[in-house]
């Protein structure tokens, strides 16, 4: 992801290229998932990525527990 695009079209790029590795029957788990989309972000969400690393456990890529990743999953 650039620094100058949207979360979302990044999101929904992602989970595109998600969804056709499904197709090839390649088992993606969810925290596989959540690791590589967290990689993905730019240096600027740096301490987004490690605060949600630093939990007990990862949230399910297309289950976000936090509002503002649900508005954006919603508005997709």
């Amino acid at each position: 992801m650039a620094e100058d695009d949207t979360m979302v079209d990044h999101l929904k790029s992602f989970f595109d290229a998600t969804d056709k590795l499904k197709l090839t029957d390649t088992n993606l788990d969810d925290d596989l998932l959540a690791i590589m989309l967290l990689q993905s972000l730019p240096a600027s969400y740096e301490n987004f990525r490690c605060a949600i690393e630093s939990r007990d456990s990862l949230p399910g890529p297309r289950n976000p527990q936090n509002k503002s990743a649900r508005r954006i999953q919603i508005s997709s």
